[in-house]
Parts: structure tokens; C-alpha cells; sequence
């Protein structure tokens, strides 16, 4: 009854349409069939609903597919219609209203598909409707509203008529929320979208017009809400210091109430006291502590404490989303069992992370060409008032991004035209400034007692405030950040964008500059000449790309990506006189630039206090550092690797194109160091008074001394370095994993289709004798690829799903932890930050050892280097990180003290000299090497052993 109190307006309102839903054998409307249609119409007398159960014509449907759907079974499916069966009663039921769907392009592709024929309904997208007024929300699907919106338990059925039902309560609740509370939004939204063809206009044109006009009395809408706050676990009234962290850990029952499954451990307590001393003595400490050991709550705890009690900030560096995450769930949790009431967590994110509202008010203005292009800039204006960080990558919706043409073609563009930049923030003039997301941010940093930061920011660190005390967690990936950080670039986008933003629109840095002359009647000043200087780098950087793509032949395509690599030393005459002419006229842009600011200096003095003229020497710093760069990668210096990059056309990419006549159109020339340590220790180091390092794979033999060399940490001498001995595994490696190598490998020749197909056949077999919970990690996507598509039908068939991890990661991954029956495929990023506990993963097969691409410049160079040195580069480079990559990988098996299994290790030589050593880095499992046979006979043997007969 209350239900229909509350939505009765906005149920008159939108009388007269059809609510539909439809269930499917897979998302290609071409290829895959409709398994099941639901449609409610909604009348001005009555409501009716149509349901159909469909069989396909292809026998065949994904089991995953009967998973999703709630209930559904093959005896469904074999009683259902031919869909030309109900053909005619659909078009009856459905008339010509119009039709609401949550994802309306899906279904009326299939529909039409199905039907072999035009439907002439108006299709209204809730999806859509939901990312333009719930733009900040972080998902738009029908599971997450009902759990998030709705306020609810249950979880999407994913059947056709209740998932069609479950639409129209979303859609009128949106419609209520929009006259109660976000009326702002709806009228803006509604002038922005005046005279469009946009579906949605005319009903929410009728609801605002009923809304002005008295119609409805929003007080009796919505009725007052209760009080659901939470009763908060506020902990004992005691106030704990780091004297107390023995004490505290001991104490179980403390921890119950946030940490139900705590337990003390020895080596917890031992990380969180080596901690605090290093903290008290501003000195560095390692330690590598392995999963189940419950580093991150030690590391937590002393944070917290130190924080709270010594109100100085503690900043934690992470490399993954999933440890982020992690922290910002824990730390609050700890907090309450302390009684820290008022603790404050932040997270920040470099600033081109960020957008920018002043860029966004200006994109919108824009006139748009389609509607398209309109409901973008829509989006973007609604998302930017609503969000909560205005994070561009983090925070907009994949779905809008994805399904909206314009949005998905201009996207980078947008999102290049729309960030905050240091160079063009207007500081104390912006219009936005009390607004600005990156300024809330800052605002928020400058108030919190810890803040998460990734790796990334942590190595160009802007100086927003000392980071004297940092935890750096997953220490395993900081030398490759480093190596990433430290790497100066400048692309073809990059100089694009210069000119752009020179020269194009009212906040262009040229356009600002002669407003400037022009309103001070600054006489004399010219600036056409650099007009002329900058319109001329387009033809500069179509010949570097020409001449790129001629040289593409010689050069080095990695078997890991799309990208042509050249050393330095192949680079031609030409070429180089390319790239000497394209520095020259970066260098005169940015004197032209200089001159500019100089003449108006010597008239107007005042000019050097104002924002533009800050935003001018950074343009000019901008130039001058490129053109440094692209003479440094003509003249390189010792010590250091130049190389450029010849990059696909993404359109090229989606068609496949063979690669004879692909042509590449982004350029990049990178100047890397061969060594970090000295920036490392500069740019990190130096600036810190106590930190904690730590990661489940940080030494090698032992020893904590490639990774304290590498990164420069030596450079503080053996008093300020504290370490821990690497901790023993928690876990029962010997007795609960196996680690088999394969005898019976064809070839190491890993594209070769001898090596795909026994790939093939050893997923197909051992993943059936444990009914799939199966992970597969591959170096190449496009190996993983050829192997899914040689697996698929075969495990299908056999009962086992299978997910492919290449798009929707974290999609994927939840599904195969949820079913506990299926293979799981994927690349770098399975390789670490993936928990998947208990019997969904019980065999991990590893296709080939991580070892650097050999002929890659930077390895070379490297090697080359560690070679004069006499050093085995081969073991201090390719082993090493072959190495640290294996126990990685290795580490996703076990994950809690009663996970069992296996590891396949299929792409390795045992006759190299390095095997052994390979293979004793790994923390003690059972080794057996024999050909797929003895393996699968081995895999019976212990399951049912480990658990006594079940059947898997």
C-alpha cells in the first residue's frame, strides 16, 4: 500500500508504455539467441504482463547462462516457443508504445534480430537515464540499484519479467527523486536538452510542468524517513598508545566485534613493534611477510596509533586497487575499536586524475552536432555537480562510456580536454576554485591523520605537504614503477595537445595573451609569429610518423604488445634531422612565448602576480623540457637507454588489421635511466623520517640487498636500515600444494600451434578431473586468445564455464569465485592483487616464465651495462624478475590455511642452469615432474587424499 501511495503520480504519468526485459545465450545479437522476454504494459485502466520462454535454434546454451539466471533450467528451455511462434502475440502485446529498457540498444538489437525486421517503437534507455541523473553512482545496473538505491537484500534474478518489474520500480522511484530532491538537476538538465530528440524530454517535461503547476504536493510523496543510523562500535574508554600494542594485540575479544576471524600471531606482534622502532628512530624497515600472516593489520594498527596519537600523517603507497580498497575498509574498523572517534582517512590521486569544472563548464558550451554528443556533455555536467572526488578514471560510469557513440569515440579527447593540469589551474582567479575537486582533495589531505596514495604520485611527488612517514606495501612492483616514473616521454599527443592548447579556444594560452595586450592597450606587442612557428609542428610530426612507419620493418614488435620499438642506434640521418627539427621549433615556441611575457613585463610589472603569467612560464617549461628530451634521445648520454615507439591506430586494433598494412599513427621517444637508485633515493628517500617497506615478495636468496641497492636506500647508511628475516609461510606449502612440472611438452616455442595445443589439452584434462576451478595465466593476450577459443566449446560441453578475464576483470573474477566451477583466464593483472580463497581455485597453470623481452632497447642497454660491469645480466635482470613473477603468481593458490591444489608450471626448460635455483625460490611445495598423465593421476591421488574422496 505504500508502495503505491508513493508512485501513483509518476505510475499516471507514465501510462501508456511497456516495461521489457529479455534473457539471451550471450551479448552478439548476430550470433547469440533471445532465451527468455518479459514485458509489463502499463495503462491508464490496467496492467499486463507477457512472459515467453524461448528455445534457441543452436542447441547449445553456456552454463554460465543458467547460473545467472535464477531458476532456469535446460527443461526450461526445451518446453519453451520458437520465437516465430510468438511473434504475432508479441507485436499485439506491445502495440506501439513505447518501451523502457535498462540497456534499450540490447534488446532491441536482439528483438529485431529475432523478428528479422525494424521495430518502429520508441525505445526510452533507463540505463541511460540513471547514468545522467545518478551520474556519480559507481554502477548503473539493475543488481546494483536494487542493493544501493532501492535499499535492498535480494540480488537480481536475471529474469526476464522481474528483472522488467524491477525496472519500473527504479524508473519511478528515479522520477520521484527528481521532484523531491534533485529538482536542480532536472530543470537544468531539461534547459540543457531543450528542442532535442532526446526520448526521455517530453515525460520529464510533463513531470516538471506538473510539479510547477501545484499538481502534486511532494510532502505527501515521501514520507519522513526513520533514524537507521548504526550503533556505531565505539571500543573501550581507554586511550591506547604504542606503549600498549602487545597488550592490544593480545587482546581477542577487542578484535571480535570488526575482526571476527583474529587470531594473535608472534610474527604479527614482531612486524608492529620492528615498526614503531623504525618510525621512533626515522629509519627504513624491510620485511617480507607472506599472505596469512596478516601484515597489513599490523602495519594498520601502528599507522593509526602514530597518527592519532602524534597527529602526524602517515601515507601509505599501494599498487593495486584491491589493497587500496583494503585499507580504506580496515582503518576505520580499527579506529572504532580504539575509541578514535575522529580519525580521518583521505586518498589522493595525481592531479591530472582529477577534472576540472571551469574545462567541463567550457566542453559544455560547445554546440553539439547529434544528440549523441549532447547527452555526453549532459553527463558530463550532471557527473561533475554529483561526484564525490571527480576521479575521471575511477569515478565515470564504463557503461555511458561504452554505449554512448560520441562519449565512446571522443572519450580520451574529452577526458584530455577536461583534466586538471597544473599548467592551466588559474589558481585564486578560477572561477571554480571553493568547487574544485583536486582543491577538496588537498583540503582533505591537509585535515586527515592517513592518506592513501598509489605508487605512481608517491615517485612525483608535488611537495603538497612532507611525506615524512610512509608505509609502502607491494614493494615487489616499486623498481618497475620507478623505472616507468623516471622515464621521460613526449609523444605525438603530447605536442598535439601543446598546439591545441596554445592556440584553440577562449582559454588558450595565445588567445589569453592577447586579450591581455589588447585590454591594456599594451602597444608594439605582436604575437602573430608564434602562430606561425606553432601552426607549422603538424607537418613536423606527419613526417616523423611517415617515417616511423618505413622503419616499423626494422624494428622490434614485443610479443606482449602492439608497439614497434627502435634503438637509437637504427635511427637514420633522416630520421634524426626529423627529430633535431621538431626540438628547434619547441625551442622557439617557447622563446617566442618568453619574449611575449618579457615586452609586457617591462610596460606592466604587476603582470608577473598574475595567474597568466605563472600559466605562460609553464607552457614555456613544458617546451624547453620536451625539446630537451627529443635531443637527449639524439645524443644519448651514458647511463642512460633512448628509444621511440611507434604505436597502432586503435581502429586498426579492433579490425585485426594484418600487420604488413597496419600503419601506426602515435609516436613516442622515451629517454629511461639504466639506474633508479640516485632518483629514488632523491625524490623518496631523502624527504622521509621513518617508512616501512614490505611486500610477500621482496628478497631473493634470503636478502633483503638487491631491492635496498636498486632503490638507493643504501645510501643512508647500515644504522638507518632495519630489517626483519624474511617470515616463514603461514601456510602448509609441502603438504597442501603441488607444484607439477610437465615432461611431455611438445616445443618451447610458445605461438607455435604444438605448444597452443597441448595448452589446450592440459586445461581440457586436469581442469575435468576437478570440475573446472581452474586459473590460467598467460604473458600474451593474444596466445590466451587462441588457447580460450580451442578450450571453450570443449569444457562447455563438459559442464565447466568458462571466463575470460580480458575485458571486465573484476566481473569475471567475482563470477568464478561465485560458481566454483570454471576456468579462469587472464594475464598481469592476475598475477597479483587477486584473493580467491577456498575450493573455486584448486589448480593455477602458469603458460611460461615472465622474462623480459630480450630485444627491447632498455634490456639491451642494461644488459649491456651490467655486463662491463661484470655481473651476469642474464641473472640479474631476466632471472630476477622471472623469479619475482613465478612467486606471484604462485602465490594466488593458497590463500587461507585449508586451500589446497595444484600449479602447473608448463612453459619451462629443465635443463637450463637456473631451474633449480627457479624453482627453490617457491615456498616449499611438493615437486613432481612427469609427463600429463602422471600429473592427472597425481591430481586424482591428492584430491582425494586432501579431501577424502569428494567428488570434485
Amino acid at each position: 500500500m505504500e508502495f503505491i501511495k508513493k508512485h501513483i503520480r509518476v505510475r499516471k504519468l507514465l501510462s501508456d508504455l511497456i516495461y521489457l526485459d529479455i534473457e539471451t545465450t550471450g551479448l552478439d545479437s548476430k550470433k547469440d539467441e533471445i532465451i527468455e522476454i518479459g514485458a509489463i504494459k502499463v495503462t491508464s485502466e490496467k496492467v499486463e504482463k507477457f512472459h515467453r520462454i524461448i528455445k534457441p535454434e543452436k542447441e547449445h546454451i553456456p552454463l554460465h547462462i543458467y547460473d545467472l539466471c535464477e531458476g532456469l533450467t535446460e527443461n526450461d528451455i526445451q518446453k519453451g516457443y520458437l520465437f516465430n511462434e510468438i511473434e504475432d502475440e508479441f507485436y499485439d502485446f506491445i502495440e506501439d508504445l513505447p518501451i523502457v529498457c535498462h540497456n534499450a540498444k540490447f534488446e532491441k538489437s536482439f528483438l529485431e534480430e529475432a523478428l528479422n525486421f525494424p521495430i518502429y517503437n520508441k525505445f526510452l534507455d533507463s540505463l541511460e537515464l540513471f547514468c545522467i541523473f545518478k551520474p556519480h553512482f559507481s554502477h548503473h545496473n539493475i543488481d546494483y540499484l536494487i542493493k544501493n538505491y532501492l535499499q535492498e537484500t535480494r540480488d537480481e534474478k536475471h529474469r526476464a519479467l522481474e528483472d522488467a518489474y524491477d525496472t519500473r520500480i527504479l524508473v519511478e522511484k528515479l522520477l520521484d527523486d527528481l521532484i523531491s530532491t534533485d529538482i536542480d538537476l532536472l530543470e537544468d538538465s531539461l534547459d540543457y536538452m531543450d528542442f532535442s530528440d532526446w526520448p526521455w524530454l517530453p515525460y520529464l517535461d510533463d513531470i516538471l510542468y506538473d510539479y510547477k503547476n501545484n499538481k502534486v504536493d511532494i510532502d505527501n510523496i515521501f514520507e519522513e524517513s526513520e533514524d537507521i543510523s548504526e550503533d556505531l562500535f565505539i571500543g573501550n574508554d581507554i586511550f591506547y598508545s604504542l606503549d600498549d600494542l602487545e597488550e592490544i594485540m593480545r587482546d581477542e575479544e577487542l578484535w571480535e566485534k570488526e575482526f571476527p576471524n583474529y587470531e594473535f600471531r608472534n610474527e604479527q606482534y614482531e612486524i608492529a613493534r620492528t615498526m614503531t622502532e623504525a618510525f621512533e628512530n626515522e629509519q627504513v624497515f624491510f620485511v617480507e611477510a607472506p599472505t596469512g600472516i596478516g601484515k597489513t593489520l599490523s602495519y594498520l594498527l601502528v599507522a593509526t596509533i602514530w597518527a592519532y596519537d602524534k597527529d602526524e600523517k602517515v601515507f601509505i603507497s599501494t599498487n593495486t586497487k584491491n589493497l587500496q580498497q583494503q585499507v580504506h575498509e580496515e582503518i576505520p574498523k580499527i579506529a572504532r575499536l580504539l575509541g578514535f572517534d575522529n580519525l580521518k582517512i583521505t586518498d589522493l590521486k595525481g592531479i591530472e586524475n582529477y577534472a576540472c569544472k571551469e574545462k567541463i563548464n567550457k566542453e559544455i558550451q560547445k554546440t553539439s552536432k547529434n544528440l549523441s554528443e549532447r547527452l555526453t556533455k549532459l553527463y558530463l555536467r550532471n557527473w561533475s555537480k554529483r561526484a564525490a572526488s571527480g576521479d575521471l578514471d575511477g569515478e565515470t560510469s564504463y557503461w555511458f562510456a561504452k554505449n554512448n557513440e560520441y562519449f565512446k569515440e571522443h572519450k580520451e579527447e574529452l577526458f584530455n580536454a577536461i583534466r586538471c593540469k597544473s599548467e592551466d589551474c588559474y589558481k585564486s582567479n578560477c572561477n571554480y576554485n571553493q568547487e574544485c575537486f583536486h582543491k577538496r582533495k588537498l583540503n582533505d589531505l591537509e585535515e586527515s591523520h592517513l592518506c592513501t596514495i598509489n605508487h605512481s604520485l608517491l615517485l612525483n611527488w608535488p611537495g603538497y605537504t612532507n611525506i615524512d612517514k610512509v608505509i609502502i606495501d607491494e614493494a615487489h612492483n616499486l623498481e618497475e614503477q620507478s623505472l616507468n616514473s623516471f622515464t621521460e616521454r613526449v609523444s605525438s599527443s603530447d605536442l598535439k595537445f601543446l598546439k591545441n592548447r596554445l592556440t584553440q579556444g577562449n582559454k588558450a594560452l595565445l588567445i589569453l595573451l592577447q586579450y591581455y595586450i589588447s585590454n591594456n592597450n599594451l602597444e608594439g606587442i605582436e604575437i602573430d609569429s608564434c602562430y606561425n612557428i606553432i601552426y607549422g609542428i603538424d607537418d613536423e610530426l606527419d613526417e616523423i610518423r611517415k617515417k616511423g612507419n618505413e622503419l616499423a620493418k626494422k624494428g622490434n614488435k614485443s610479443d606482449y604488445d602492439d608497439k614497434y620499438t627502435f634503438r637509437d642506434k637504427i635511427l637514420d640521418d633522416e630520421f634524426i634531422k626529423l627529430i633535431n627539427s621538431c626540438r628547434q621549433t619547441l625551442l622557439r615556441i617557447a622563446d617566442e612565448i618568453e619574449n611575449v611575457s618579457n615586452q609586457i613585463l617591462k610596460i606592466k610589472s604587476e603582470f608577473e602576480t598574475q595567474d597568466l603569467y605563472v600559466m605562460t612560464l609553464e607552457y614555456i617549461k613544458k617546451c624547453r623540457k620536451w625539446a630537451g628530451i627529443l635531443n637527449k634521445s639524439t645524443n644519448p648520454s651514458s647511463g642512460f637507454c633512448s628509444y621511440f615507439e611507434m604505436h597502432p591506430n586503435k581502429k586498426d586494433e579492433k579490425q585485426k588489421v594484418n600487420n604488413k598494412e597496419k600503419q601506426y599513427y602515435k609516436w613516442q621517444i622515451c629517454h629511461a635511466p639504466l639506474n633508479i637508485d640516485d632518483n629514488f633515493y632523491e625524490n623518496v628517500i631523502k624527504n622521509t623520517s621513518g617508512s616501512m617497506v614490505t611486500s610477500a615478495t621482496l628478497v631473493r636468496n634470503g636478502s633483503y640487498e638487491e631491492i635496498i641497492k636498486a632503490l638507493g636506500f643504501d645510501n643512508l647508511g647500515e644504522e638507518k636500515i632495519k630489517t626483519l628475516p624474511p617470515i616463514d609461510p603461514v601456510f602448509d606449502y609441502h603438504n597442501n600444494s603441488v607444484l607439477a612440472i610437465p615432461t611431455n611438452v611438445p616445443t618451447l616455442d610458445y605461438n607455435s600451434e604444438e605448444f597452443l595445443d597441448f595448452m589446450a589439452n592440459t586445461i581440457i584434462e586436469t581442469s575435468e578431473i576437478i570440475n573446472g576451478r581452474t586459473m590460467v595465466l598467460f604473458l600474451s593476450l593474444e596466445r590466451m586468445g587462441i588457447v580460450i577459443d580451442k578450450v571453450k566449446d570443449t569444457l562447455e560441453q563438459k559442464g565447466i564455464r568458462v571466463y575470460d578475464a580480458r575485458t571486465s576483470r573484476e566481473k569475471k573474477v567475482k563470477e568464478f569465485k561465485k560458481q566454483r566451477g570454471g576456468v579462469l583466464f587472464g594475464s598481469r593483472s592476475l598475477f597479483a592483487g587477486v584473493d580467491i580463497k577456498g575450493y573455486a581455485l584448486s589448480c593455477l597453470i602458469i603458460e611460461k616464465l615472465d622474462f623480459p623481452y630480450p630485444y627491447s632497447p632498455y634490456y639491451k642497454d642494461k644488459a649491456e651495462q651490467l655486463e662491463c660491469k661484470g655481473q651476469d645480466a642474464f641473472r640479474e635482470l631476466s632471472l630476477r624478475k622471472a623469479i619475482f613473477t613465478l612467486r606471484q603468481q604462485f602465490g594466488r593458490l593458497i590463500r587461507t590455511r585449508e586451500d589446497k591444489g595444484f600449479v602447473l608450471l608448463v612453459g619451462v626448460n629443465r635443463n637450463k642452469s637456473y631451474y633449480n635455483e627457479l624453482i627453490g625460490e617457491l615456498p616449499d611445495p611438493y615437486k613432481f615432474e612427469g609427463d600429463l598423465e602422471s600429473i592427472k593421476n597425481l591430481m586424482v591421488e591428492k584430491f582425494e587424499e586432501w579431501y577424502n574422496g569428494i567428488d570434485f
